[in-house]
């Protein structure tokens, strides 16, 4: 989710999308994660290393862009806007302030 809404490109050159999205760690999101760690390095000049890793210091990097809010996180994207709740031990979220919320979990791949 955070490689599509900050604008990540996939192997192909393309942006990570959402079909990119398939809830497997392959080689194609390693790239995205490595083409996301290049932007953030050169929009912020962080020093993360590019190895294409979620490891702590990646995933602390986009906690810079989680904002708490009345019971919601937001993920605030260079491209999109994330929204995440808890309700009922469900985890839901909405896309740039879409209508109505969507339940989010591993296995719910379909989101939007």
């Amino acid at each position: 989710m955070l490689l599509w809404a900050d604008g990540a490109k996939e192997r192909n050159g393309t942006a990570f999308d959402w079909s990119d999205i398939d809830g497997k760690y392959g080689p194609n999101t390693t790239y995205a994660v490595k083409s996301w760690q290049k932007l953030y390095n050169s929009r912020l000049g962080a020093g993360l290393v590019v190895d294409g890793k979620a490891g702590p210091k990646t995933l602390g990097a986009a906690d810079a862009s989680l904002y708490a809010d009345g019971g919601t996180v937001t993920f605030q994207g260079w491209k999109h806007d994330v929204t995440f709740k808890r309700s009922g031990g469900k985890y839901y979220l909405k896309v740039n302030n879409s209508r109505g919320w969507k339940l989010a979990s591993y296995n719910t791949l379909n989101v939007v």
